[in-house]
């Protein structure tokens, strides 16, 4: 054959495309919608068309999903050594968080472009020079940097945060005890910076009220504010003098009956500190949160590591979301349900499904739920829900919103096979890695 005809044959065979390169991107997102993040990662290693075909739709459509980069790639799953991790390497391109746990993970980042990178979260691992090196060039474009009980923070501007031009929300904790924080970075204006966290369980924190009263005057751009209870009672004065304002604040505190923090909740609020309040509870007592009438009405957003049987947030009139651990199934949540009158979102790790029926039943503004492992009675895991009678209750509901209810894939795809993806007035069921349920604590 000449070279003529060998090129007239390579050119027939490359107008020549499968029947699926024909397909439009809603038949691509009809069939992604069955299949599992596994199971779209593996059509997406077919070919680079549809690597990028399946990787564009991961990123427009599980924003929630955490990534856990290792050095040998990166990982859906946030748990450093489960064995429910799934590889997603095709995926680097389109993931926009990464977690970096050890040694290993600058590496295999140096070796990736991330070009859709926009969070990165270090935890106990030292930032030294040359790992830093490593990742400079996603730094520019992450919008979200937090460093939990990270080392070798000295001069951590010059060698790191400065290079974070685009950071919006900056997490710096420190829990452990063991390791000594450097605070010379907020001597520092960034111009960006809309939110930050602190955290530093030391008593007293190694933190001077000077440095931080230079920071707020330096940084009056920040609209959020987070710390834990014991460093905010250090700092409450550096507050106070900066003349620092936020759209919203979180507090950590170990239980709810710390009188002091309390005092200083209603000090804040009478000096228009802060607009809303956000509590995160590590210990609660009786499932209360007792805080002075006039703080209740700030509280938007209310974190219990679990609840116990007796739920008394029926004062918090304002709360819009509500999250926790663990409902324990004798709670009475019709009444939580008809007290909280303005809740929109509620996220809890373990559920009986029949509690969560009550809300669907109940709460008029909801309109997100977050369950991670709902039950049925004795525990045991629910296999498929009955939208049908969710949506013909949620109806009867007058004024009610339509619920979004965000469930474990493996529940999500039995649901949604069992009732051949039925497009419902009231309910709609999604995978919950597809929101990004904002945390600070």
């Amino acid at each position: 054959m000449s070279d003529i005809e060998n090129q007239r044959e390579m050119a027939m065979a490359l107008q020549i495309q499968p029947e699926i390169f024909k397909l439009d991107v809603d038949c691509f997102e009809e069939l992604f919608g069955w299949l599992s993040l596994d199971d779209l990662h593996a059509f997406g290693q077919t070919c680079k068309r549809m690597q990028q075909v399946a990787g564009h739709y991961f990123r427009l459509t599980y924003p929630g999903v955490e990534v856990l980069c290792r050095s040998d790639g990166i990982y859906y799953g946030a748990i450093k050594y489960s064995r429910n991790n799934v590889k997603i390497n095709g995926f680097a391109d389109y993931v926009e968080n990464i977690r970096i746990h050890e040694e290993g993970s600058f590496r295999f980042a140096q070796l990736n472009e991330f070009k859709s990178l926009k969070e990165i979260y270090f935890c106990r691992i030292s930032l030294t020079d040359e790992r830093i090196a490593c990742i400079k060039k996603f730094l520019g474009k992450a919008e979200v940097i937090e460093m939990v009980d990270c080392d070798n923070t000295e001069d951590l501007y010059e060698r790191f945060l400065k290079y974070c031009t685009d950071m919006k929300h900056l997490s710096v904790k420190y829990i452990n005890g063991k390791v000594h924080p450097e605070y010379d970075w907020m001597l520092q204006h960034y111009p960006k910076l809309e939110q930050l966290v602190l955290h530093d369980k030391k008593c007293p924190p190694p933190l001077d009220e000077q440095l931080l009263t230079t920071f707020f005057k330096q940084n009056t751009n920040i609209k959020h504010f987070a710390a834990n209870e014991t460093l905010l009672l250090f700092i409450r004065h550096s507050i106070v003098t900066s003349n620092a304002k936020f759209d919203s604040m979180s507090i950590l505190l170990k239980t709810d009956e710390n009188v002091e923090i309390r005092t200083l909740m209603n000090e804040f609020h009478e000096q228009e500190i802060y607009k809303e309040l956000h509590l995160y509870v590590h210990t609660p007592k009786q499932g209360s949160c007792q805080v002075a009438p006039t703080v209740a009405g700030t509280v938007e957003k209310l974190s219990y590591v679990m609840f116990i049987d007796d739920l008394r947030v029926l004062h918090l009139v304002n709360l819009k979301e509500l999250q926790c651990g663990l409902i324990q199934p004798n709670l009475n949540m019709e009444s939580v349900a008809d007290a909280l009158v303005n809740l929109q979102r509620f996220s809890v790790w373990f559920a009986n499904q029949d509690l969560i029926f009550a809300l669907i039943r109940r709460s008029r503004k909801l309109c997100n739920i977050s369950v991670i492992n709902m039950e049925e009675v004795e525990r045991k895991p629910v296999t498929v829900l009955d939208l049908d009678l969710w949506n013909k209750e949620r109806g009867k509901l007058i004024g009610a919103r339509k619920v979004t209810v965000y469930v474990d894939e493996k529940l999500f795809l039995a649901t949604k096979e069992a009732t051949q993806n039925k497009d419902y007035k009231w309910i709609e069921i999604k995978r919950h890695y597809s929101q990004c349920w904002i945390k600070d604590y």
